[in-house]
């Protein structure tokens, strides 16, 4: 694996590294297909004739890009159509691994062959496929503490619950209504004076035989708005939502009232709608986030449990005590700076850093057999431009108070807005 991408923290910075590498020219990139306004900007940097969705083109004419990217996945047909010197920033089988429940199947299949190689992620059950199996191990005393249960698809932090007993895992399926994923919570994070924090890191696949990964040394470290409280069978209810948004509830009505969990699942959509997405989810949906977001009671952001377990920007944004800006004491942060700030509390961020190289490189080793199956299929072995795909991928781990880091999942197109990292002065 290669790590040696430099961290750009400044335009003059990035302007150095760009004039470094070989300039495009000559070669169009098409990003009709792409909300993130500084991906054709780079483009255009490199020497790219970029390609919008303003842009006039004949539909009888032969697709006249080198480089395609889209926020959406990409066929097996469209894979199979490349022309020489044309790339996708995809490959056609790489949302087996962003799925959560085909993840969770290809790692539990991985890790019964090597179960000490592949510890990094938490036990996980497919709904309602394992549900049986899952209810019964819940009474047993390997039972895991407590579960969180995401929709399949999900994102943004919509539609998560916590759950500690079975009644609590049946209510939550019964209100979730789709496919979903239940995986052991890891309840003793490390904390960051009292809060909890994720981490995103960013990966780029360039070839998936031989299988080449790049690991971006830059990150974002997410944070939460509430001080952490582990949850607990004899806790309050996690469920419980800001009063505001039930009572908003398209879900609720007079002659029914809400439960506590079908509250917490319109606080949930609520708040997402307000505030449209932090742009990293698995499926690639999403929209810009806005320059402001709603915010929600001081007295309301107390009570409700997802301010305390969940990072996702979508949510924690909408907090009278979220901080803008990417330096010490800010909600949302450099994962370079959040790093510092644990080496001069004694981390050993070495020795983690060490450790997250060998989960992706595992993880991605997981799914690599698939990937290069698929891709051959499409791309004969005869095919003189071998490297036709390619893959950004965000993976979001998340750190136990041992400094043991865990998968949590893998997301698809994730977010390269410019205003995750950057402050007002730098827009």
């Amino acid at each position: 694996m290669d790590d040696r991408l430099g961290v750009t923290r400044s335009r003059q910075t990035a302007r150095a590294v760009i004039a470094r590498v070989n300039p495009a020219k000559g070669m169009t990139f098409d990003a009709s297909m792409c909300k993130y306004r500084a991906v054709p900007a780079v483009a255009a940097a490199l020497g790219y004739t970029v390609l919008t969705a303003e842009d006039e083109r004949d539909p009888n004419a032969p697709p006249g890009w080198n480089l395609f990217w889209t926020d959406l996945s990409v066929s097996h047909q469209r894979v199979a159509a490349l022309l020489p010197l044309q790339k996708v920033n995809h490959f056609a089988d790489m949302t087996t691994l962003c799925n959560k429940a085909t993840c969770a199947s290809v790692l539990k299949r991985v890790s019964r062959s090597f179960p000490l190689e592949y510890n990094f992620y938490p036990r996980s059950w497919k709904l309602p496929k394992e549900a049986a199996a899952l209810r019964k191990l819940m009474l047993s005393p390997e039972a895991p503490r407590v579960l969180i249960v995401k929709p399949n698809r999900g994102c943004q932090g919509v539609d998560i619950s916590i759950c500690c007993t079975n009644d609590e895992l049946d209510t939550a399926r019964q209100e979730m209504g789709q496919q979903c994923v239940a995986q052991e919570y890891v309840d003793k994070p490390l904390l960051l004076d009292g809060y909890k924090f994720d981490l995103r890191i960013y990966v780029c696949v360039t070839c998936c035989s031989p299988l080449r990964v790049h690991l971006y040394r830059e990150g974002i470290a997410r944070l939460c708005t509430e001080k952490y409280e582990a949850p607990s069978a004899g806790g309050p209810a996690m469920m419980a939502p800001p009063a505001a948004a039930a009572s908003q509830s398209p879900r609720s009505s007079a002659s029914r009232p809400m439960s506590a969990i079908s509250a917490a699942r319109a606080a949930g959509r609520v708040a997402a709608k307000a505030t449209a997405s932090d742009g990293a989810s698995s499926s690639g949906a999403g929209v810009r986030a806005p320059k402001t977001a709603s915010k929600v009671t001081a007295a309301a952001a107390a009570t409700d449990w997802r301010y305390r377990h969940l990072t996702n920007y979508a949510i924690n944004k909408t907090h009278p005590d979220f901080v803008v800006g990417g330096e010490d004491g800010s909600s949302k942060r450099l994962l370079t700076e959040l790093l510092d700030t644990l080496r001069r509390d004694g981390f050993d961020v070495d020795m983690l850093w060490g450790e997250v190289q060998q989960l992706v490189v595992k993880t991605l080793i997981a799914v690599q057999p698939h990937i290069a199956h698929s891709y051959t299929s499409c791309r004969p072995a005869t095919d003189t431009h071998p490297f036709s795909c390619f893959e950004l991928l965000g993976l979001d781990l998340l750190i136990d108070e041992s400094g043991r880091p865990w998968l949590l999942e893998v997301n698809h197109s994730p977010s390269l807005e410019r205003c995750v990292l950057m402050t007002d002065d730098d827009h």
